[in-house]
């Protein structure tokens, strides 16, 4: 069948998400079938008009193995009969194990995702800050500290107000702005040490967020974005958002992914 009628086949993960959601309004558009799947029924993807299918499967996080052999079985049950594009774009924090199992995927269907070792250069946080450091990228000084012993002794000599944040985590949960030894220390502990916290440098400002595209650490696309609302308030994940001009962000995203 030819490529326009047809152009291709993909797969998302995380349905439930309004990221999810805009994926298959994209590629709908441009005229790919959607299949979306998720963990838990009646997800935004399945009212979605754009998503042809959707199917069920394990929690990636607490079921990993259940969640890799259900993803296997729906790829095969999905695999076009043609040779179109067939593709699986993880949406959310289950990329990490789908990238580290991508031969029980590949070659039937595509993995939309850099190798396991890519991502392990930058996830966790603390794995980010690392690079950050040793390479000179302009970012917010960052303190790892490796106990609550450690980061007990260094409260007592931060430069106020800081940030701390959970070494994994995403939307904005977990993290806190602090103004005392005192408040660094409590939250800290309600946050835990099985990883210890990250500490950071608090930068006053705006809030922007860049999100690029690269092969082989060359940069293929950039765009920007400045958080207008964001929920929770004091460090949550942009609510109300805009697109601006991405180009000031351009140095330090090429210095980043190279």
């Amino acid at each position: 069948m030819s490529s326009v009628s047809h152009p291709g086949r993909v797969i998302l993960t995380y349905g439930r998400s309004l990221m999810a959601l805009v994926i298959a309004r994209s590629l709908a558009e441009r005229g790919v079938e959607v299949i979306a799947c998720d963990d838990v029924n009646l997800t935004v993807c399945s009212f979605s008009r754009h998503v042809q299918e959707n199917f069920t499967l394990a929690p990636w996080d607490s079921e990993p193995e259940q969640f890799l052999q259900d993803l296997e079985a729906a790829v095969l049950e999905y695999a076009p009969k043609d040779d179109r594009p067939y593709l699986l774009m993880p949406v959310f924090r289950e990329i990490e194990l789908i990238a580290r199992h991508r031969k029980r995927f590949e070659p039937t269907i595509k993995v939309a995702a850099p190798s396991a070792k890519s991502i392990a250069l930058v996830s966790p946080k603390d794995k980010l800050a690392k690079l950050v450091q040793e390479h000179g990228v302009d970012a917010p000084r960052t303190w790892l500290p490796r106990s609550q012993s450690g980061f007990d002794k260094l409260a007592a000599d931060l430069p106020y107000p800081v940030i701390i944040k959970p070494v994994d985590g995403a939307g904005g949960r977990g993290v806190a702005r602090v103004h005392s030894p005192e408040q660094a220390k409590a939250h800290a502990r309600e946050l835990g040490f099985a990883p210890p916290p990250l500490v950071q440098e608090c930068i006053e400002g705006e809030d922007y967020c860049v999100a690029v595209l690269a092969r082989r650490g060359k940069l293929t696309a950039l765009m920007a974005y400045h958080n207008l609302k964001s929920f929770p308030r004091e460090a949550g994940a942009g609510a109300v958002r805009e697109t601006v001009d991405a180009e000031p962000f351009r140095a330090a995203a090429e210095q980043l992914v190279e």
